[in-house]
């Protein structure tokens, strides 16, 4: 979090102190889209939160990371709450693609492995 990031401030806020559904339950944000082609056109993305993937409501980062690790289907599709509140925003990308990138992607950003554990 940047000292100076206005918007991640706000959502931070807003989910402060709000009590989930359920044991387990996390708010799950994406904060920035780590930059390449298999995702572009959504560089500008930043601080919203994700509600499901691929149709299905995200519990948490574990399970977001076990759902996308697991999909088979063609498409990676997160739908994300819109900051101002009205309706959804929708990111689709192409999951050969994306996995194909994920080295890349990784080394590009110095990140050692996909996920925390692995």
């Amino acid at each position: 979090l940047k000292f100076n990031d206005k918007g991640a401030r706000a959502l931070i806020q807003r989910h402060a102190g709000y009590t989930l559904p359920e044991e387990g339950r996390q708010v799950v944000i994406l904060s920035k889209v780590l930059a390449h082609p298999c995702n572009a056109g959504f560089h500008p993305l930043s601080n919203i939160v994700l509600d499901t993937f691929n149709s299905v409501p995200i519990r948490n980062v574990a399970h977001l990371a076990q759902a996308v690790s697991s999909c088979d289907a063609p498409a990676l599709i997160f739908e994300f709450h819109r900051a101002s509140g009205d309706g959804k925003e929708l990111v689709v990308l192409d999951r050969a693609e994306c996995f194909a990138a994920e080295p890349e992607v990784l080394a590009q950003h110095l990140i050692a492995s996909p996920c925390m554990g692995c």
